[in-house]
This record gives C-alpha cells, structure tokens and sequence, in this order.
C-alpha cells in the first residue's frame, strides 16, 4: 500500500477576505490535491505524506493563515481528492498580521448605587426635628468598556498591578482618575509559525458624584463619630444631659461637631495606585 503521486490542483484554489466590523479581517483560501494510491492505500496514508498539508501549518509567506482542515475524498479505488482549508486573522487588507489589528471597543452603561445626604435640589435629607437620614440611595450611572486586541506577548504580573489601579493618563477620553481596569482575559493563538495572545480588557470609567474626576474612585464616608475635637482635646462626644452619646455626631473636617446637617462633611480615601492606562497598549 502506498501513495504514488500527489499533484496540486489549479482549479480548486480560491480564497477570500471578509470583515464584520471592518476592522479586524479574516483570510481563508482552500486548495485542492488529487492523489493517486494503489488499491489499497489508506486515508491515513494520504493526510500523513510529506506532500499534504498539515492542520495547523501555516502557509508559505502568510504564518497567520494555518491549516484548519484537511478533507480527503475517494474518487475511485486508486483516485483521491483532498480538499484543505486554511483561515487566519489579519488586522487589514494593508497590514496583514494579526498583530497590526484595530481594537475592538464594546460600550454599556452599569448601574450602582451611592449614599447621598442631599436631594436633587441640595437640600439635606433630615427628619422634620433636623436629622439626619441615613442610607438614602441614589442610582449613579457609569460606563463599562471592553477592548479587544492581538498582541506578541503578555505579562500576568503587571496586568495584576494594573487591576489594582486607576489612569493616570487620559483614557478613552475620560481624564486622569476615572478609569479602571477590572479584569482582564485572553486566548493564545498558535500556528507553527507564529504565536500571538488575543486579549481583552475590561475597563469601568466612574462617574465621580459630588467629587472631582481624580477622586472618582476614593472611598467616600460621612465624617462622624463618638468622639468630637473641643479645642486642643480629642473628647467624647456628649448630648444635652452630657451623657455619652448613643449614636455618633456629625463632624466637621477638622474634628469639631457639626450641628447643621446641611453642612455633613464627607472624608475621601484613595483605594488604588494611579498608572498610564495608553502603556497597556489597547487603544
């Protein structure tokens, strides 16, 4: 049993370039082989001989075209035709690699929720007697952005470090402060000519509710207590029969009770190291 020839077919070979976003552009060409065996010859035979193509090879002059499959069909007891196809992605018609793609960008918006102190109208929210009402919320609404990209290589340990950041540059648009990246995945694409990592990134652009677009990500807490500044001394808070109070005060930035709610004094935290978001590479 063997295979006695192997001649590429003229009339069989086509190809094509599509494109759904026109951005990112997908290649496929298909050839055809026809095979000549002794009678006994096997498929085995065919798809393993030196002079058929291998799913998973890469075409000559094109490493991000590979073989997908390989199809052979039995014509007459000595006869074959095999049938191969072969795709791959591309950036462009004028940039061939995979690696010179456009991004993809996906938007949405993203509803949470933040306690607030004042209505619509600035007015604090208190009781008829002038307290305030806590855990009033409000629906604040952000920007959720996912970004697709192809690049040579990846590094998991700074991608980490960007997971516990926000942009120190502007980004997408949106100024230094505003942008987080929240996660993070990718799909290695192998061929035997080239290897390359379809990632994308998810980013959150907050919007920064009564603070500045560098703070959009502080933690921000009512600044209260059980214990109150009275002059140079740090003391516990009191009510009208100097008991300690039960419940903590409203305090102003500088420690010392505040009696108006209207003026509730908010303490802001940063959470996250600040780093270039357009180092990432994705935009």
């Amino acid at each position: 049993m063997a295979v006695d020839l192997v001649t590429q077919m003229w009339s069989r070979k086509k190809g094509g370039i599509s494109s759904q976003d026109g951005r990112t552009f997908t290649y496929t060409q298909s050839d055809g082989f026809q095979v000549t065996t002794t009678a006994d010859g096997t498929l085995s035979e065919i798809v393993t001989h030196t002079d058929i193509p291998k799913v998973g090879q890469s075409l000559s002059g094109a490493p991000f075209i590979t073989v997908k499959n390989v199809t052979p069909t039995r014509i007459s007891p000595i006869y074959w035709i095999v049938d191969v196809q072969s795709s791959g992605e591309a950036g462009s018609s004028e940039e061939p690699s995979p690696i010179d793609n456009t991004p993809t960008i996906k938007a949405s918006s993203v509803e949470s929720e933040a306690e607030i102190d004042e209505d619509a109208d600035g007015n604090p929210i208190v009781t008829t007697n002038n307290e305030p009402i806590y855990g009033v919320k409000k629906k604040i609404y952000d920007l959720s952005f996912s970004i697709t990209r192809n690049f040579l290589a990846v590094n998991d340990d700074l991608s980490n470090q960007y997971l516990d950041s926000v942009n120190s540059d502007t980004f997408l648009g949106f100024p230094a402060g505003r942008v987080k990246m929240t996660g993070y995945t990718y799909d290695v694409v192998f061929s035997d000519a080239l290897v390359y990592y379809k990632v994308t990134g998810n980013f959150l652009a907050r919007t920064p509710y009564n603070t500045t677009a560098e703070k959009a990500w502080y933690a921000r807490v009512r600044h209260e207590g059980f214990y109150e500044k009275v002059g140079s001394l740090i003391v516990r808070a009191v009510d009208d029969n100097e008991e300690p109070v039960t419940k903590p005060v409203l305090l102003a930035e500088d420690g010392t009770r505040v009696t108006d709610p209207a003026n509730a004094f908010w303490k802001e935290f940063k959470r996250y190291q600040t780093l270039p978001y357009n180092a990432l590479g994705f935009v």
